[in-house]
């Protein structure tokens, strides 16, 4: 059973709707940073994202970019567990395949109308990290019934409700980053690598 309901849904985003923006902000950044390379490493993001902070996010998205020409021709990768398989797929098919890590890197390169279900957002809805496909659909539904309420994006509700769940987790505030924080560390070496 779901432990969120609707009107907690709809309080807790309107709280932290100061994180509705984040998919548009991190888009903005993107681009800002990776120029004509947006979309690829959107897909990098995502696909490296699973289990891992912000920043650690940055720094693997941008070791798989570097690696991606060269495993093409070698079919050398890095990455172990779930990043290597995910990269495998997409280094020789250019499809990313995963529930969470699809919605991800659409929503990273600006559809507002997806729901990213990760750990986070199981944790606030399940009080699990993860759980079938059938609660999977519940939670987007119930984020999506919510959107519709409110006249935001699904997305919006979704990256709210990340922000809440991620600085209440435990009763410990993590603070919430953004992309942007990140890659302008790695300025110069971003700058070296889309030139």
């Amino acid at each position: 059973m779901m432990i969120l309901q609707q009107h907690e849904i709809i309080s807790r985003a309107t709280a932290y709707a100061a994180y509705k923006n984040w998919y548009t902000e991190s888009k903005e950044s993107i681009e800002r940073f990776w120029k004509h390379h947006t979309d690829r490493f959107c897909d990098f993001l995502a696909i490296t994202s699973k289990a891992t902070s912000v920043g650690a996010n940055i720094t693997k998205a941008i070791r798989a970019f570097k690696e991606y020409d060269t495993s093409k021709n070698t079919g050398i990768i890095s990455f172990s567990g779930f990043n290597k398989k995910e990269l495998e797929t997409y280094y020789h098919t250019n499809k990313i395949v995963g529930p969470k890590i699809e919605p991800f890197a659409e929503a990273l390169k600006g559809n507002l109308n997806l729901v990213v279900v990760d750990r986070w957002i199981w944790r606030l809805f399940y009080n699990k990290d993860s759980g079938t496909d059938r609660q999977r659909n519940m939670i987007i539904s119930s984020i999506k019934d919510a959107a519709q309420e409110m006249k935001w994006y699904p997305s919006e509700i979704q990256a709210s409700l990340w922000a809440f769940a991620k600085e209440s987790s435990n009763g410990h505030f993590k603070k919430v980053t953004s992309y942007a924080d990140y890659m302008e560390k790695k300025k110069e070496e971003i700058e070296e690598l889309i030139d």
